[in-house]
């Protein structure tokens, strides 16, 4: 499996709409915060949109925000909608070297599929709480 700029800017795009949640947020505020034009985030937002993963309303008040719970969407479910399904395969030789790369590449696939199945996008909205110190109430 093989993970773009493409993966990278959707994973970040959703960890911002989670952490926002329940705020809608314009594509224009999170490309500018990801650094990418609005174009480029757009065109990753329908893909995130057509597999139903995020929402979009227009207007003033409107703009993008995630549809399931954080709990339920897999770091794969997202990968997957911008990317669609990849492999490290490699052309089937009968040379045993190529076979035995051809194992080893397979898995490492299976691997990488099975971490990002198992992480669901709240796990990165903790993670993210708990470097920003935010969601913590402080007494003085």
């Amino acid at each position: 499996m093989k993970i773009s700029a493409k993966g990278r800017a959707a994973l970040t795009a959703m960890l911002v709409l989670a952490v926002h949640e329940p705020k809608r947020l314009s594509v224009k505020a999170i490309a500018k915060k990801q650094n990418l034009s609005s174009r480029y985030l757009e065109q990753i937002f329908s893909d995130l949109k057509n597999h139903q993963l995020i929402e979009g309303l227009k207007g003033p008040q409107g703009g993008y925000t995630i549809i399931k719970a954080p709990n339920t969407i897999s770091l794969m479910d997202i990968i997957r909608a911008v990317e669609g399904h990849h492999t490290f395969a490699v052309e089937d030789h009968s040379d045993l070297i190529d076979k035995l790369v051809q194992n080893v590449l397979q898995g490492l696939d299976e691997n990488i599929e099975a971490y990002l199945s198992e992480r669901k996008l709240e796990d990165m909205v903790e993670d993210y709480k708990k470097n920003t110190h935010e969601g913590y109430m402080y007494f003085i």
